[in-house]
């Protein structure tokens, strides 16, 4: 089901749209599953959904491209 495939390692990147009101409780279920906001993109609309990209962290001295990505994306 659901949990598993969000925990699972294979899965990198989440992309969402949410409802405002439901933004909180759709990122503590990402986050409990291991994934971390990597960006968020809110509406000047009030009843507008907004977005976040949220990113699976490869282990620190992880050799894989997609490491090296995260690593040099988080850098200001």
């Amino acid at each position: 089901g659901a949990p598993e495939t969000l925990r699972s390692e294979t899965l990198r990147t989440v992309l969402i749209e949410v409802d405002r009101v439901q933004w909180s409780g759709v990122s503590s279920l990402l986050e409990r599953a291991g994934l971390m906001l990597h960006k968020r993109i809110e509406r000047r609309k009030p009843d507008a959904p907004e977005y976040g990209l949220f990113v699976r962290r490869p282990a620190p001295h992880s050799p894989s491209r997609w490491g090296r990505f995260l690593r040099n994306a988080s850098r200001p």
